[in-house]
């Protein structure tokens, strides 16, 4: 029989998961649904507390992993919540401390906060007050909200606003996130990080039914049993079950007889589940609501399914606290979607970190990562102090993490690459002024290297003489920086007079784009840019260029070597590997050797360690992770159409690692002069370095 494996509950040998781990504590725990939520959205328990025996036992179950402390909320001291939690830097506090006291409280004339009944509320106020997590998530009955004319819910936002939180509060229904249950609770999101509160989005606007989640279980009779956890009947009188026997699918105790109907009692007892709508909303007592087809009442694991917990989650004690745990819990799914939300917070507040605003100028580089950058960089962990990009390509990952302040060690091995990043990254003040211009474009045009071997190859004869020209003027520039920005902007100049920004198209093809008219009646844009002269070009991106340069007060630094040289030599906490990957338009000699050419004025043979020869690229992976015990963190972006496979890295990296996290992205790739964008996933792969030697430079 095929059980309901709403989400994948399950501890990897190689610990994967596929977001980053945020970091989280749970108050008040109970059986797990909130914690339950945020494992799944990838965030990492510090700590969780109850003080219920069963309820415990349940969390211990099916979180052996997890730091559970299992005692009285108010005798845990700041001493031992700071021995808790270290120095780990907390993300989010979550939990629904119980409050019994705001049911009446407007009505006495005492103040929710005031009420000793709200003690538990106190406590979670105290333990955010030391622990001093970015955002806090709080959960409540929906009631709460309007309770006292609004007076309550102020107080509870104002009390967190005393400790420097801003916070709103909504009404979540569960249904629309996935549970096929009208759940209706109140939701404080606190942060103190900035006023950008994310709640979230409504993903199910036709809600899951009872009957969706329930119809695959064993049928049961009243006291029957099976092998599914926690799916054994409740053993109901006679008289119970004759009473029951007369409501159908849906309907309530008015289907019953009036000489066998209550004449008092709750409304919501005796009624049926609609099969065709979603629960009602489940509680800790649901005795009398009962099966639409089987004569009984739910099974705690039926209750558990209408919760969305999975079905290997077993829950502890007898059949009434199992209830009670099921009841009071918060549905995984919702919590799931309210992670995700705080995921969403902290990726926003992460981009508003950057220490300095600058503006990555224009590159046009295929694979560049401009558009994944603060995505990226905003997985680097906190204590992180220098980066290695050790493929830097467009060096869009070098210049955002130099942007947010740290040391940037930057690597290629084509030279123009290293150009790019001896510019932009290595560079804290230098720019090309207008003295500089006078010295490159002076003089008539020559018959150098370019015109001798590409003329006509890639650019008409006098344009490659112009080339030629200003490759002998650069060298006469006062400075290595001054001459990378140079090479830097006659490449962009190059690549913006190329079709297709890419140097391996024949003259026949590049002289018919080149065409305006052609260009005109094919695509409906002349594309004139392809036949303005390279100073034009050079001169349109030089106030860019010079603007994107900027000291961050860190030592930065530039190699042009293959990476199996430095990976001895080269210390740093994060290393960010970003190859070219077999499989994907990745030939970046064929792309762009040919400027690599024009710089040294003479014919290269191309890379010999290449990542896109299929028959090496495992061997130079292994390679590569085998030495790379400088760096204590690993970063890998990785092209989900490429090869090797996400499962052959994972292999290959899980013999030196056995912490890996991946994340995914859906990331659109669009090469110039493709008719289709290619719809693919980014993969990062981070990766905590097992055998780091710890010695950073």
């Amino acid at each position: 029989m095929q059980t309901l494996n709403l989400f994948n509950f399950m501890d990897n040998d190689l610990n994967i998961s596929y977001k980053q781990k945020l970091t989280y504590i749970d108050l008040f725990s109970g059986a797990g649904g909130f914690s339950l939520g945020f494992d799944k959205a990838g965030f990492k328990n510090i700590f969780s507390i109850d003080i219920q025996k069963d309820y415990c036992e349940t969390y211990k179950e099916n979180f052996p992993k997890h730091n559970l402390i299992q005692q009285d909320i108010t005798k845990l001291s700041e001493s031992e919540i700071k021995d808790l939690i270290k120095d780990i830097e907390i993300d989010v506090i979550i939990g629904g401390p119980p409050c019994q006291g705001f049911s009446i409280a407007g009505n006495i004339g005492r103040q929710f906060i005031d009420d000793p009944r709200n003690r538990l509320f106190k406590e979670f106020v105290r333990i955010v007050n030391i622990v001093n997590p970015k955002y806090f998530v709080m959960e409540n009955v929906a009631r709460l909200y309007t309770h006292n004319n609004h007076k309550t819910r102020k107080e509870i936002i104002d009390d967190f606003n005393k400790l420097g939180y801003k916070v709103e509060s909504e009404i979540l229904n569960s249904a629309d996130y996935g549970v096929p249950q009208i759940r209706r609770r109140v939701i404080f999101i606190g942060s103190k990080i900035s006023g950008n509160i994310q709640f979230p989005n409504i993903s199910h606007i036709v809600y899951r039914t009872v009957k969706d989640v329930l119809e695959d279980l064993p049928t049961l009779k009243s006291g029957d049993n099976s092998s599914i956890k926690n799916h054994k009947a409740m053993n109901h009188t006679d008289q119970m079950l004759h009473k029951m026997s007369f409501i159908k699918d849906g309907g309530n105790r008015e289907n019953i007889p009036l000489s066998l109907r209550p004449n008092s009692g709750d409304v919501r007892k005796y009624i049926k589940y609609d099969s065709a709508k979603p629960s009602i909303t489940i509680t800790g007592d649901m005795r009398k609501v009962f099966h639409y087809s089987q004569n009984r009442a739910l099974t705690v694991r039926e209750l558990a399914r209408l919760q969305t917990f999975p079905d290997n989650f077993e829950f502890k004690g007898n059949s009434s606290s199992a209830q009670q745990q099921v009841g009071n819990a918060v549905p995984p799914l919702m919590a799931e979607a309210i992670a995700n939300g705080i995921r969403e917070m902290s990726e926003i507040d992460n981009q508003n970190k950057v220490l300095f605003n600058k503006k990555y100028p224009k590159v046009n580089y295929i694979g560049n990562k401009e558009k994944l950058a603060n995505w990226i960089c905003d997985y680097f962990p906190q204590n992180t102090e220098s980066i290695f990009d050790a493929f830097s390509g467009g060096s869009s990952i070098g210049y955002e993490s130099k942007k947010r302040g740290y040391r940037v060690v930057s690597n290629d091995i084509l030279k123009i690459n290293s150009y790019l990043a001896k510019s932009l990254i290595e560079n804290s003040r230098e720019i090309l002024d207008e003295k500089d211009l006078n010295i490159i474009f002076s003089g008539e045009p020559i018959k150098g290297f370019m015109y001798k071997n590409y003329s006509e190859v890639f650019f008409f004869p006098e344009e490659c003489m112009e080339l030629d020209l200003y490759r002998k003027n650069i060298e006469n520039l006062s400075s290595e920086h001054k001459k990378a920005i140079a090479f830097t902007l006659i490449r962009r100049s190059m690549i913006r007079k190329m079709p297709y920004s890419r140097f391996n198209l024949n003259w026949e093809k590049i002289k018919q784009l080149r065409d305006e008219e052609y260009s005109y009646k094919k695509y409906k844009r002349k594309r004139a840019y392809h036949n303005e002269s390279f100073k034009s070009h050079f001169i349109k991106n030089l106030t860019d260029y010079n603007n994107a340069i900027f000291d961050n007060a860190k030592e930065n630094q530039v190699y042009n070597e293959d990476i199996f040289n430095l990976l001895n030599k080269v210390k740093a906490d994060v290393i960010y590997l970003d190859p070219p990957y077999t499989g994907t338009m990745n030939n970046y000699f064929g792309f762009y050797g040919l400027i690599d050419e024009y710089i040294e004025s003479k014919k290269l043979e191309p890379f010999k360690n290449d990542f896109i020869d299929k028959k090496s690229v495992l061997a130079l992976f292994d390679k590569l992770f085998a030495n790379l015990t400088n760096f204590k963190y690993w970063f890998l972006s990785y092209n989900s159409n490429s090869y090797p496979s996400k499962n052959d890295l994972i292999n290959l990296i899980g013999k030196y690692s056995n912490e890996i996290q991946i994340i995914e992205k859906p990331y659109n790739y669009q090469v110039t002069g493709k008719e289709k964008k290619s719809d693919t996933l980014e993969y990062l792969f981070i990766i905590e370095n097992n055998r780091y030697k710890g010695n950073k430079k």
